[in-house]
């Protein structure tokens, strides 16, 4: 795990809630791994320039942080389902033109 930030979400049933954390590790020996902390700062709402991000993660630790979130029972509030969901409704529906290929005598 040599110089790595990974993001991961961990559920607390103690405290209700759910965890993130931002770990980093530089290496081997003790005292090179590291936790990220939030700190506020002020900043002008209507500057010019826009506040820098409180975190940017890369594409595999934005994966990460979604597996570890899905692995803790968080799932999107909105959407058309998951590629297990689909494969199930493909699979439903190729069992019903079975059915009503059968049914009605005539091939799909």
């Amino acid at each position: 795990m040599n110089n790595q930030t990974i993001v991961v979400a961990e559920r607390s049933f103690h405290n209700r809630c759910y965890n993130l954390l931002v770990l980093k590790s530089e290496g081997s020996e003790p005292g090179t791994n590291a936790i990220g902390r939030l700190v506020f700062e002020d900043y002008e709402q209507f500057s010019q320039v826009p506040p820098q991000p409180t975190v940017a993660l890369s594409e595999t630790q934005c994966q990460q942080l979604m597996d570890s979130l899905w692995d803790c029972g968080i799932r999107p509030a909105e959407g058309s389902g998951s590629a297990g969901s689909l494969a199930a409704t493909e699979r439903h529906l190729n069992d019903m033109k079975k059915i009503v290929s059968k049914t009605l005598k005539v091939e799909l």
